[in-house]
Parts: C-alpha cells; structure tokens; sequence
C-alpha cells in the first residue's frame, strides 16, 4: 500500500518520516517532494510504499493529525495519478468542445514530413515506409 503524507514542515528531513515509520513496518521506501504554488509559497509531502495493507491502514489511522515541527501531518492512501481518478481530466473529458477549430491551415510549413515521420507509399496493402 501507498500512503501520502502531507503538510510537512519546511525542516522535515528524510531522518524524521523514517522515525515516524519506523513502528509500522520494517522495510519501506519514501520520497520527500517539494512544490511551488501558484501563490508562491512551497509545500512539502512525501509518498510512502512498500507497506502491507495492514500496516498502511493502521499508520494512516495513528498519524494523521498529529503534530511534526508544529504543523499537523495529513496521512492518508495515495492515489496514483490517471485519468480514471483525476477529477479534472474526468470533467473535460466529458464534455464536448463547444467551439469550432480556429486553425484555419496547417502551422508547418515546409517538408511535408519532418524527420522521423512516416508516409504511406501508392502500395495497396498500404505499407509504411520511411521518407
């Protein structure tokens, strides 16, 4: 099981998530992130695997909340990120395209293939063969 661990604090180092850990499972892996916001401060958070389910579960329940350099940790399961789950995609995806198509002509200009394209020879079994 994955399991996410957010809200860290700017001086969370790598030795402090591995002691926290520690009592859930005795081999683990974890990668500590950085993010800049649009807003311009940074957040921390840090991505937890190798954990049986078990152990996920019950690190999720003890730590979330608790305190780590003065801010309270949100511990919960990771989800892998893809268009099956992420809320965005799913709403555009949905949705049909409204407007019509703005470009009038193609934008290159030029080869008509350029390297590493493929056209199609006068071939009726319409093999590929490379320009």
């Amino acid at each position: 099981m994955d399991i996410f661990v957010g809200n860290l604090a700017e001086r969370t180092k790598a030795g402090n998530l591995a002691l926290i850990l520690a009592p859930f499972s005795d081999t683990f892996r974890f990668t500590l992130y950085e993010h800049a916001t649009d807003e311009g401060e940074t957040e921390y958070y840090g991505h937890v695997s190798s954990l049986s389910e078990e152990e996920g579960q019950r690190a999720i329940r003890v730590l979330n909340g608790i305190a780590l350099h003065g801010q309270k940790l949100v511990v919960r399961e990771y989800f892998h990120r893809n268009a099956a789950n992420d809320r965005r995609l799913k709403q555009t995806a949905e949705q049909a395209w409204q407007y019509s198509e703005r470009r009038r002509s193609e934008r290159r200009q030029g080869d008509q293939y350029p390297l590493g394209m493929y056209a199609m020879d006068d071939d009726p079994q319409l093999s590929l063969q490379a320009v």
